[in-house]
């Protein structure tokens, strides 16, 4: 819509009112001609008064200047058809005064005339000069008689109500105008016709600012106005009209929803994604917080908005959870990006702490000033998590890969161990039988014996270690069968006791079994093949004539049994592996064994429901105990 009236109208209109005065002295003058011409012989021969009437025609319907130029021309008449002389402007010398007498009657009473009319002229006048301001003004204004007929408007009120001039829109019929449009209000309801803000103006009510939007039922277009209206009373208090000023807010309307619509597209984006994000303005307030931001600090929006933002995110240290400082400050004072990626708890207003990542960064607007800060976190807890079992499975395949590593290492010493340790009987075995076969050699009996006795021994220990290597396979799949039954314990140890000495037959045995210990449930030959393997390996560890004792007593609902040797002792840190198969501490070369008995020693007395350890000692020696469950009488 324009805002000011075209030049245009205006010239067209001072145009017009020059015609009106000018044309006004012209005809004037021409009318006082022909009436002198028809009437001068009635009135003697004195044409004067009617060229003088037409001169004060002139300046009482124009102004001075129409009344001078009727005067100019009553004079030129006056001189060329009704002075001596006629049909010439040859003046005599009682012409000259004539017509000086005139001109002089003429201009004084246009002065006189003039000077009279000067008020209303002021009053039209100033009336003219306000009305060319209405027009000029950019708001539409009109006026409403008591009964609210229009009658006034100003150009921009006709241009805004869609007609070409403000005769039109104050002569179009009552209800036309308002028929082009359909009236809305600012949230696109219908809005009342009898709810105008100056039809209430009429009833005397005080009208606040109306936004209406009228929307052209040709065009579908939409125009917003923001109309104010007040009534105007006479000396009496009675309303007698009501003003309306209409101002055209489209163009900021149209912006403000363009912002709007940014505004809705920024915030479902923004709640769309997973990460959470606050803004605040200049003095950290929260202006923004979407849905994911809600769920971690346990703040509503409706809450947030306007807190300071240390309320709303509150953040500590996750090892000390003292509180730690918050980026948007950093931000806001110092103008740059900052990130926290470590080591930060957020404290939700209900609920438990989350570890997060966070980074800020500051709002700028189209001067470079900072008017705000956006804060963007998320929940680390998963990738925690994440990071932590990709942390534990790297260390399990690191220990898998050592443990691996030393297992084909035990392997490969396992082969050439189980190799020699077979070989040898067996060498042994057949040398002897081979020397005994020989056909050119007779051997005395003595001889004969020793080389037999010799042969049956090295077969024993290939029996051995032959069940040795069955029972750890058993034990390790998982098949190896017990016939647990109650029965004592100094019985079983009084049976196995000639095999105890024979295996420390260089050593002072003792065995301290009380004849009063509770039966214990148990596999007899099992319970046997552990203290023999427990004695055995006492026996070849300790020093010849050390003692090597086997001791038993009562804890807890368990007998515990414990070999005693005084031996070198097991390091610490070897405590748990001598109980793996084929693990040996400081083999000796004189020592035999494949390094099974204490592997099955462990598998016997877990598959009886105890437990073996070895004893951290102060003194040096070994001590291994192992417990058994006392049998429960039936």
């Amino acid at each position: 819509m324009s805002r000011k009236l075209p030049s245009r109208i205006r010239n067209s209109r001072r145009l017009q009112a020059g015609l009106w005065r000018y044309g006004t002295a012209v005809v004037s003058t021409l009318v006082a001609f022909v009436l002198a011409q028809l009437f001068v012989p009635v009135f003697n021969g004195q044409p004067d008064l009617f060229f003088v009437a037409a001169v004060v025609f002139s300046v009482w319907v124009g102004d001075l200047h129409a009344g001078l130029l009727a005067t100019l021309l009553s004079a030129l008449l006056l001189d060329y058809f009704f002075l001596p002389v006629v049909q010439s402007l040859r003046l005599t010398q009682l012409s000259l005064i004539h017509m000086a007498l005139f001109m002089l009657i003429s201009i004084s009473l246009s002065l006189l005339l003039r000077v009279r009319k000067t008020p209303e002229t002021d009053v039209t006048e100033k009336r003219q000069q306000f009305d060319l301001i209405l027009q000029n003004v950019a708001d539409g204004i009109t006026l409403q008689d008591a009964s609210g007929k229009l009658i006034y408007a100003n150009y921009a009120a006709a241009k805004a109500s869609g007609y070409a001039s403000v005769d039109r829109l104050i002569q179009a019929p009552d209800g036309e105008v308002l028929e082009r449009f359909e009236l809305l209000d600012e949230y696109g309801e219908p809005f009342p016709i009898n709810s105008l803000p100056g039809r209430l103006a009429l009833t005397g009510m005080r009208v606040p600012e109306t936004v209406i939007r009228f929307r052209n039922k040709a065009t579908g277009e939409d125009r917003w106005s923001n109309v104010k209206a007040r009534p105007i009373f006479d000396d009496s208090g009675k309303i007698i009209m009501a003003i309306n000023l209409i101002q055209d807010i489209t163009p900021f309307k149209t912006v403000e929803r363009r912002i709007q619509q940014e505004r809705n597209r920024f915030e479902v984006t923004l709640a769309s994604i997973g990460d959470a994000v606050i803004a605040t303005d200049m003095d950290g307030r929260v202006t923004f917080i979407n849905p994911t931001a809600e769920a971690l600090t346990g703040w509503r929006k409706e809450r947030a908005f306007g807190r300071d933002i240390a309320v709303v995110f509150s953040i500590v240290d996750e090892q000390t959870h003292d509180p730690a400082p918050s980026p948007v400050a950093q931000v806001l004072s110092e103008g740059v990006l900052v990130e926290q990626t470590n080591h930060i708890l957020l404290m939700p207003r209900n609920g438990t702490a989350h570890p997060i990542d966070a980074s800020g960064a500051p709002i700028r607007d189209l001067d470079g000033r900072i008017i705000g800060a956006v804060l963007v976190f998320r929940d680390i807890t998963e990738r925690q998590q994440v990071e932590r079992e990709r942390a534990d499975l790297l260390r399990r395949e690191q220990t898998a890969r050592a443990e691996a590593e030393e297992a084909n290492e035990l392997k490969l010493q396992f082969m050439a161990m189980i190799s020699h340790e077979l070989r040898t009987p067996l060498a042994s075995i057949k040398g002897f039988a081979t020397t005994l076969l020989a056909p050119d050699i007779e051997w005395d009996t003595a001889s004969q014996e020793q080389y037999i006795e010799i042969i049956n021994q090295e077969s024993d220990r290939l029996t051995a270690l032959i069940d040795q290597l069955l029972d750890i396979s058993r034990l390790q799949a998982g098949v190896l069968w017990i016939a647990p039954k109650a029965d004592h314990l100094s019985q079983i140890v009084e049976k196995v006791e000639p095999e105890l000495k024979t295996l420390a037959n260089e050593h002072r045995l003792s065995l301290n079994i009380p004849l009063d210990l509770p039966p214990v449930k148990v596999d007899e030959q099992r319970l046997a093949q552990v203290l023999t393997n427990l004695v055995d390996n006492a026996a070849k560890y300790a020093p010849a004539d050390s003692p090597i004792a086997v001791a038993a007593q009562v804890t807890d609902d368990f007998v515990q049994i414990d070999v005693i040797d005084e031996g070198e002792g097991i390091p610490p840190e070897d405590h748990a592996s001598v109980f793996e198969a084929f693990r040996q501490i400081h083999r000796r070369p004189s020592q035999k064994g494949a390094g099974l008995g204490l592997a099955i020693s462990k598998g016997l007395i877990e598959a009886h429901g105890g437990r073996i350890w070895i004893q951290e000692n102060a003194a040096p020696g070994t001590t291994i105990s192992f417990t058994l469950p006392i049998a429960v009488e039936e």
